[in-house]
């Protein structure tokens, strides 16, 4: 089901709250879409989305990278999109099978590649 949600939070803590809340009751299949400016938390809410999941050790974003995988009680692909030139380069990465796989798939700055996703 596809659903937008916005969230305001006053402090990193709650928003990584909110994003555990969201790990917790994550699903196999389930892709989270996240975007905003630099500093707006996207990757504070993947941080409580790992957690959520039981991610141990500490995650960071995979700027340089693009992709990391996590294992909790479902793979965790956190994916960002920041330095990407367009979705061809999202496609080479091959991120439509990360977002269709068995685990929870988080990718930030997921407007740089839109039409990868489909629309469910």
């Amino acid at each position: 089901m596809n659903q937008s949600l916005r969230f305001h939070t006053t402090s990193s803590e709650q928003t990584r709250h909110i994003g555990e809340i969201i790990g917790e009751h994550a699903q196999a299949g389930d892709v989270f879409l996240l975007d905003g400016p630099l500093g707006a938390g996207k990757t504070c809410l993947t941080q409580g989305i790992a957690q959520g999941l039981g991610v141990e050790g500490y995650v960071r974003s995979p700027t340089f990278a693009l992709m990391a995988r996590h294992q909790g009680r479902l793979t965790l692909h956190h994916v960002d999109l920041y330095r990407i030139g367009g979705p061809a380069e999202a496609w080479d990465l091959g991120l439509d099978e990360q977002a269709s796989g068995d685990g929870v798939c988080v990718v930030e700055w997921a407007d740089r590649a839109l039409g990868v996703f489909p629309p469910d």
